[in-house]
């Protein structure tokens, strides 16, 4: 039996009964957001928008996010910020009674995540042009062709953001369909 469902663990024999490492927040009980209603609410009659908090990882209504105002106070966090944490026994022990032992980890911050993202994505097809075989004439068509699609393609998401539509598979299909017909109707 563990102290929380009653019935046995079946993937790990001998597991302890409690695991003091768990956190039982209310989402564990079916409750979510400051409201501490159930989600889907059976007594909502609208349509009800829920986001979860990269940091504690609870649901949030969305309308009730902005409820509770916070004092200003600086948001600009400068590079290497978490190098000036402090790490003493005491206020490491604060990080991990506050389960936010994360902080101390460069390897868990949005700069390392983009970093390796841009490592992995390569260069673009108009610098890829520039490194390949192709004679100077290509090279510039090349770069020239991706400039023309990219404003495209730019110019037509940006009617999507401004009426607020989700641009879906096939709009970019038909975008890049509409792009292939015009390229072929200059060709002719």
């Amino acid at each position: 039996m563990t102290s929380c469902i009653d019935s046995p663990c079946k993937l790990y024999e001998g597991k302890d009964s409690l695991n003091s490492e768990n956190v039982y927040s209310q989402n564990f009980h079916g409750l979510y957001c400051a409201c501490h209603r159930p989600y889907p609410d059976p007594d909502r009659t609208t349509p009800e928008v829920m986001l979860q908090c990269i940091v504690c990882e609870d649901w949030l209504h969305e309308e009730h996010l902005y409820e509770v105002p916070s004092p200003p106070t600086p948001t600009f966090w400068t590079h290497g910020w978490r190098d000036s944490l402090c790490q003493c026994a005491p206020c490491m022990a604060t990080y991990a009674s506050s389960a936010c032992e994360f902080l101390l980890d460069a390897a868990d911050s949005l700069m390392a995540y983009e970093a390796s993202h841009e490592s992995t994505s390569g260069q673009d097809a108009s610098e890829q042009a520039f490194q390949t075989g192709l004679s100077h004439e290509q090279q510039v068509e090349m770069a020239i062709g991706y400039d023309h699609m990219a404003s495209a393609l730019k110019e037509y998401l940006a009617g999507f953001a401004a009426s607020g539509q989700t641009v879906k598979a096939e709009d970019i299909q038909g975008f890049f369909e509409t792009l292939r017909a015009s390229k072929r109707q200059r060709r002719e």
